[in-house]
């Protein structure tokens, strides 16, 4: 298969999800993948258009193939079986992981798939937790079926993570309960600002529904602060919880003492009601935006958790050496492994890079990692235990969530600061007026008003309009700091297949199945509809481009070594092979062995990608190629792209990334890979990227992950990076300039409550300004 660079093209947004691309052909190329194409005719054709008008400019993950993947829902009649036997003749439910989903057009779109069923009852779907839950009559509703059907339209049903012991939403009712703590405390505070005299029957009350408030408040939404900056100095981490829960509950302890001493100066309740919303506020934007990038990450396990040795299940953990185990069709071999049955046609694509397939014989090796490509269950014989296995290693997820050294350095120097302003300040006044109370007023107005408002609302604000401009691009971030780690990017390392060339090769004659009559074109779809191998999957987004889909049947043979063999209901027998030496063509599809058509395909690159590397070039950005591809695919594409020999390599083992990667880095690499082979390298990676968002395995473990077919994105993402740095510099001068003026204040002894708890709202109100105005003047708001 020869390569397709790709040329300087305008781009434009999917009609179904979105997602920004560059049409081959500007005129009439509408959608960025045939999965696409194939959902958006499904919606129009069943009246379903409404879906569009609620979805507006939301962009959703593109369909690709998962539209017509032939997947396994065996797990779903286990669930179904034990829910309806738990039903005793009532209507059944089940609570599953629902993936696609992100706004109120998937919600009713899923809502009308579901009313279409005979025997639904009522479903609920919470895009943002990624769940869905359903309630039907036993026998009459096929959940089978409706996962199916959801599947056609790019949404895809799978074990529930809440089923696991995750909890629902940890800080929404604790976000609820602090907002009406805060109002009731500024509510029964109002009164005394407004000039309320101390004698006043109610003034007692008052002051102690506002100290309530305050406690509830702590309770509520301080405890989780403080109980996570315990956790970080216990592991001697400075985190940002840290100055928040300092604040807080020296404002609170403060606001008791004078309370208890009768001095209405030290009175900060409903300050500290207030200020927990806000910082528990901020955090569950934060949080929340990262659960929504998480949810486009499939919740099943990449590497299965079972095996079937005698045919029952057993965990890869207590596989022993010796043993005999069976895997199914498309399942990753676990462990190295001695081939059993006749032959096996195994993927090494996430081992080694390479997309072509390899038959084994019996009595072969099966590498652990390997992907069985076979019709019918595979019997193997275990070299090795699951812990000596390289797999193990790979998916074990050892990249470490990097903490932002220059955070830790201001964190460390604001708490030292302000401790030692406020102890200082406050001690001054009581030597100088020998009065106790009033020094102690001081230190306490000193720890209130410094209080860290850039940090617990700016700086997440900054982060939400980064991810939201992220999105746009097709980039999901899931690790907060991978923004600063981007900004120091200089060097690119890129595996290749999948990567830098798209995962499916790309059909170079596809007039030859415009010849094929219509029964030939079915038969097609079916035998390539069958097979996960990287051709079968671009046939079959060929074919559903011209709304044709593979016909569910168990009767394909797949021959290793030759190719897919089916005999049709008529006696036709149909076979999609490798053809004979000498022709020019990858594969053959033929009819009772009379060739219907010869298929040749081609890599083709990114779109972008030769862009992207030549502009990162010219800002003194270096790239590198590290593949587990042969030398003839990957030197040409280094050429093509303009490295040099000594930018890019091949035939790398998973070991040998990773070692390549530390030698390269100074903390400076970003690394875009897909596979499990390029798992260890992103362990040594400054910064990680993926497209493999259908993949738990590095889904999980990178920072960030994309939805997109081209990487026009990564010239705007670094962009995006220095954006939000820029923007959290100035809330931070602005932060030291307030602090220095209100600091002053109270060291003039003229802070009060009042004052501060005017200054406080306006500060707050000012960092988010700047948030806004600095994203909106870069163009990303």
């Amino acid at each position: 298969m020869s390569l397709s660079p790709n040329k300087v093209r305008q781009k434009q947004s999917c009609v179904h999800c979105g997602t920004a691309f560059v049409p081959a052909n500007p005129q009439s190329d509408r959608f960025c993948c045939a999965g696409c194409a194939y959902v958006h005719d499904m919606i129009t054709n069943e009246g379903l258009d409404r879906f569009y008008d609620l979805k507006g400019k939301e962009t959703t993950p593109p369909v690709q193939g998962l539209a017509f993947e032939q997947r396994d829902y065996g797990w779903l009649r286990e669930r179904v079986t034990q829910a309806e036997g738990d039903a005793h003749g009532k209507s059944a439910r089940l609570v599953l992981g629902l993936e696609g989903a992100t706004c109120a057009g998937c919600i009713w779109l899923i809502e009308r798939l579901f009313a279409q069923q005979s025997g639904a009852l009522q479903v609920l779907t919470d895009p943002v937790q990624g769940q869905l839950e359903m309630d039907w009559e036993p026998g009459s509703f096929d959940p089978v079926t409706f996962a199916e059907t959801l599947q056609q339209f790019g949404y895809r049903l799978c074990p529930s993570k809440s089923a696991r012991g995750e909890a629902r939403d940890p800080l929404i009712g604790r976000v609820g309960l602090c907002a009406a703590f805060a109002m009731n405390g500024m509510a029964f505070t109002l009164p005394s600002y407004l000039g309320m005299p101390a004698d006043f029957m109610f003034a007692g009350l008052f002051q102690m529904i506002t100290a309530l408030s305050a406690t509830l408040a702590m309770a509520v939404g301080g405890s989780y602060f403080i109980r996570r900056a315990w956790q970080a100095l216990q592991h001697g981490v400075l985190h940002v919880d840290v100055p928040i829960a300092l604040g807080v509950s020296l404002a609170y302890v403060g606001s008791l003492i004078g309370w208890l001493a009768g001095a209405e100066a030290m009175l900060y309740f409903d300050f500290v009601a207030i200020f927990v919303f806000l910082m528990l506020g901020g955090r569950w934007v934060q949080e929340v935006a990262m659960r929504r990038n998480q949810r486009h990450l499939t919740e099943q396990d990449a590497v299965p958790s079972m095996v079937r040795v005698d045919g029952e299940p057993v965990a890869l953990a207590e596989l022993q050496q010796g043993q005999c185990y069976e895997i199914e069709p498309n399942q990753i071999v676990p462990v190295a492994s001695r081939i059993e049955s006749e032959a096996a046609l195994l993927g090494m694509e996430w081992i080694q890079g390479e997309s072509d397939t390899r038959e084994e014989k019996r009595g072969g090796v099966a590498a652990s990692g390997a992907i069985y490509r076979g019709q019918t269950p595979l019997r193997l014989e275990a070299r090795e235990t699951w812990a000596e296995s390289l797999l193990q290693r790979l998916v074990k997820n050892e990249a470490s969530r990097k903490e932002h050294p220059l955070l830790q350095q201001i964190l460390k120097a604001y708490l030292w600061v302000v401790l030692a302003v406020g102890l200082l300040g406050g001690m001054a006044w009581w030597l100088s007026s020998g009065d106790a109370i009033t020094g102690l007023q001081v230190t306490l107005s000193i720890f209130v008003i410094s209080c860290p408002c850039a940090l617990g609302v700016a700086i997440p604000l900054a982060d939400e309009f980064a991810a939201s401009a992220a999105r746009r691009l097709g980039v999901f971030v899931q690790q907060l700091t991978f923004w600063p780690r981007l900004r120091r990017v200089r060097k690119l390392l890129f595996d290749k297949t999948g990567t830098l060339t798209m995962e499916t090769p790309t059909l170079v004659n596809p007039e030859a199945l415009e010849d094929l009559d219509a029964d030939a074109r079915q038969a097609l779809a079916t035998l390539a509809g069958s097979s996960s191998h990287p051709v079968s999957r671009s046939l079959t987004a060929s074919l559903a481009a011209a709304s044709i889909r593979p016909a569910g049947t168990s009767s394909i043979e797949e021959l290793p070594g030759v190719g897919l063999r089916w005999v049709d209901p008529e006696g036709r027998r149909w076979a999609l092979s490798r053809p004979r030496e000498g022709l020019q063509a990858d594969v053959e599809f033929t009819c009772n062995e009379v060739v219907k058509a010869r298929l040749r395909f081609r890599d083709t690159l990114r779109e972008g990608a030769a862009e992207e590397i030549e502009g990162m070039r010219r800002r003194g950005l270096v790239s590198h190629i590290l593949s587990g591809d042969r030398e003839g695919k990957v030197g040409p594409l280094a050429r093509a792209l303009g490295l040099e020999d000594d930018q890019w390599q091949a035939r790398m083992t998973p070991d040998e990334k990773a070692e390549r990667v530390a030698e390269l880095d100074n903390q400076d690499t970003l690394y875009v890979g897909d596979g499990v082979n390029d798992s260890l390298a992103f362990d040594r990676a400054f910064a990680t990227l993926t497209p493999a968002f259908d993949r738990n395995l590095l889904g999980e473990k990178a920072d960030a992950y994309f939805v997109t077919r081209g990487l026009a994105f990564l010239t705007p993402l670094i962009r995006l990076a220095h954006t939000r740095s820029s923007v959290i510099r100035q809330v931070f001068t602005f932060a030291v300039i307030y602090n220095v003026v209100a600091i002053a204040i109270c060291l003039t002894g003229h802070m009060n409550p009042l004052l501060a708890a005017f200054l406080m709202p306006i500060s707050s109100v000012m960092t988010t300004g700047i948030v806004a105005l600095g994203f909106r003047g870069a163009g990303t708001a």
